[in-house]
């Protein structure tokens, strides 16, 4: 997961070329800085700041993010991010602690040149680094009075060796802010950051706060459906001590947060920063986040099956607690059960999910599902490395799992819940839940189940 890195000052009232001056501009008070992006870039959100228990490095913080208009000739989006190393203002340690940060974000940070250079005039370093999958990183540290500044431009490897010096250029668009400008800043009422870019909005429901590049259309209908499916998980899963005084809203540490990109490229470049790739959406537990963009070939039906799916994650992150560890079969299936939704008037009514059905009655009549005894026990890396076929029977077990008139298995699911969140343990929820049961009867019943569905 990536949330930080770091910031880069030039000094007051340098000029700043009007070839790199874009329409595009953060201004922070507090850090007492300025940056315009390269012509044509355009904002987005900076990655939401990791809970303190996630965080690698507190002194580490992204200020803002800019994209460049198209990807490089490799189909790298090209990057620049503003960042501050707090309190730091020795240009060695900051490189040494800016590399032990991006290699301490479980990603490979090898640095290639580290190179004194002048920026706007002042002492700076410059280093260049390949990344994992492709990626290139030119960085630009320059030490402020109290904090280090940096500026890193991230594309592919080509582009990245080839616009080094480009990249210096671009670098003149930020400027360390002087007394005057800052006395000037607080004098317009304009003296803090927005959360927010440009062209971003956001709204609150009674328990989502959504931001949103989207249309305004769309962006309500995220709202609509999330808060109606939230009383589905609700319902399966009451959780206490959700709601505030007026009994409608979650209280400020408990409400979820949403972002919905209109393009997948800057959802992509947003995501990378967070470790995530290849993901139509994902939920973030170090953030309590959901993350999204309006999908093109299926149009927003499609995106909100997948916020179904991506939602049932956050709340159950919320329900269970940071300790609980819920199986892999279990947590993706009960989402993929989520993911099957269908929206009607006011209500939610759970049906099949198509996107699976198929798939799994196919693998219990071929015989190349994963035996139940198996799935119960796989981990995650097992789980994703045959994602077809265990996609398909984690949606067909939590769908047999609720829906079956069998009493022998109706509410197991609920019970399996209920002592992992006491116990935390998925050893002991598994002995409750279905320790008395007969997992070769349970996968027959469970087969005839999958083809009459």
């Amino acid at each position: 997961m990536n949330l930080k890195t770091i910031t880069w000052m030039c000094i007051a009232l340098i000029a700043v070329s009007p070839s790199v001056r874009g329409e595009e501009k953060f201004t922070s008070a507090e850090y007492a800085i300025s940056v315009s992006a390269p012509k044509s870039w355009r904002s987005i959100p900076a990655p939401k700041e990791l809970d303190s228990r996630y965080q690698q490095d507190s002194s580490i913080s992204m200020l803002t993010r800019f994209q460049a208009p198209n990807p490089d000739s490799e189909n790298y989006s090209i990057v620049m991010d503003l960042l501050v190393m707090k309190g730091e203002t020795d240009l060695e340690r900051a490189s040494k602690s800016y590399q032990e940060h991006k290699n301490g974000l479980g990603n490979s940070f090898e640095v290639e040149k580290s190179l004194p250079v002048k920026v706007s005039g002042r002492k700076s370093l410059m280093l260049q680094a390949n990344r994992d999958g492709g990626f290139y990183e030119n960085v630009f540290l320059v030490a402020g009075a109290k904090d280090t500044f940096v500026v890193s431009f991230v594309s592919g490897e080509k582009y990245g060796r080839k616009k080094a010096d480009a990249f210096k250029e671009y670098v003149k668009g930020v400027s360390l802010l002087s007394d005057q400008q800052l006395a000037r800043l607080s004098a317009s009422g304009r003296n803090a950051a927005s959360p927010l870019p440009s062209g971003w909005q956001s709204y609150a429901t009674p328990h989502y706060d959504i931001q949103y590049d989207t249309d305004e259309g769309f962006s309500r209908l995220v709202g609509k459906h999330l808060e109606a499916i939230l009383k589905e998980y609700q319902r399966r899963f009451p959780m206490e001590k959700t709601m505030d005084e007026s009994g409608t809203s979650l209280s400020r540490d408990r409400r979820f947060t949403v972002k919905c990109f209109q393009s997948q490229d800057a959802f992509n470049s947003y995501a990378s920063a967070n470790g995530v790739s290849g993901a139509a959406a994902y939920f973030s537990p170090a953030q309590n986040e959901l993350v999204c963009y309006k999908t093109v070939d299926d149009g927003k039906k499609k995106t909100l099956h997948i916020l179904y799916h991506e939602a049932s994650h956050q709340y159950l992150h919320l329900y269970m607690g940071e300790e609980a560890d819920i199986p892999i079969w279990l947590n993706e299936g009960v989402a993929e059960y989520f993911f099957g939704g269908e929206f009607s008037g006011e209500k939610f009514a759970i049906g099949v999910n198509r996107e699976r059905i198929t798939t799994i009655k196919e693998a219990v009549r071929r015989d190349t599902f994963v035996p139940l005894a198996e799935i119960f026990k796989y981990s995650q890396a097992q789980y994703y490395a045959n994602p077809e076929i265990c996609y398909a029977e984690g949606w067909a077990l939590a769908h047999f799992l609720w829906s079956t008139t069998d009493a022998r298995y109706r509410g197991r699911i609920n019970t399996f819940y209920e002592e992992l969140k006491a116990t935390k343990s998925k050893d002991s929820a598994f002995e409750k839940a279905f320790g008395d049961l007969d997992l070769g009867q349970m996968e027959k019943d469970w087969k005839s189940y999958v083809l009459k569905l």
